[in-house]
């Protein structure tokens, strides 16, 4: 037997559930989907007030999943927000709301 217990894919989504729970995310304009390696996410980035996301609050959302499903591959097709497995951006943002790794909070100089 494995060390490592394996997950399914309907524990997955639901501890993916509780994570967009705990950070306010609006699920009623986003969905979600996982699989053993990969997360997809498609709609509108939101909070349940209504309000935006800052980038540290994309970025500790994004830490908290890469914590659960060990750095899964990221594909998103959010209408605010550009993420993937390598960066997180604000569509429409300034260079302050652009990092080059989800694990990393470095601004990048113009």
């Amino acid at each position: 037997m494995s060390k490592e217990k394996k997950v399914s894919r309907f524990e997955s989504n639901k501890q993916l559930r509780q994570i967009f729970s705990r950070h306010s995310v609006d699920l009623s304009q986003m969905t979600f989907s996982c699989s053993t390696h990969s997360l997809t996410m498609n709609g509108c980035l939101k909070k349940n007030t209504g309000g935006d996301f800052t980038f540290k609050g994309v970025e500790a959302l994004i830490e908290e999943i890469n914590r659960l499903l060990h750095h899964p591959a990221i594909y998103s097709e959010l209408e605010n927000w550009t993420i993937s497995s390598s960066s997180i951006s604000m569509k429409g943002g300034s260079l302050s709301d652009v990092a080059s790794s989800p694990q990393k909070s470095e601004k990048k100089s113009a």
